[in-house]
């Protein structure tokens, strides 16, 4: 699954198929294996932030996930719309409800760009690598 907020879905697909030469791009996202989103469609929807349906939308993914034999999910996430839109708290919201509401395998990989990520306090950079593989910072690892 993959959020994108600055790079264009269309430009995401043209990579997969021509760089990662995935010739059947159609066929999995119509499986469901690969989900592409704007950040708008995934964190809102209806023109504002609304936890508990962003929560719903990931149910609805693990259940389609599983019911297709899989046993994680992986996303990758750009949320440099949070940082530009003000909602670092809601960001941070959607961090904490990963651990509250799923028991399932979800893994992701967000990018964070240094000047952004040190708004946050040290608690807060530790819940996002607490359910995060990396954050990452102009190439680089920013460390716990």
């Amino acid at each position: 699954m993959l959020i994108t907020g600055s790079i264009p879905i269309e430009s995401i697909r043209s990579k997969i198929v021509n760089d990662w030469k995935i010739e059947d791009l159609d066929a999995l996202e119509a499986s469901g294996r690969v989900s592409l989103y704007t950040f708008s469609e995934w964190y809102m929807p209806e023109g504002k932030f609304d936890l508990k349906q962003i929560g719903e939308q990931v149910r609805k993914k693990i259940e389609q996930t599983t019911a297709g034999g899989r046993q994680a999910i992986r996303c990758v996430g750009d949320v440099s719309p949070f940082f530009e839109l003000g909602m670092q708290k809601e960001l941070l919201k959607c961090e904490k409800a990963l651990g509250r509401h799923f028991d399932f395998p979800f893994r992701s990989i967000c990018a964070y760009i240094r000047d952004k990520i040190q708004q946050f306090d040290g608690a807060s950079i530790q819940l996002l690598h607490q359910y995060h593989d990396k954050v990452v910072s102009g190439g680089e690892d920013t460390g716990s």
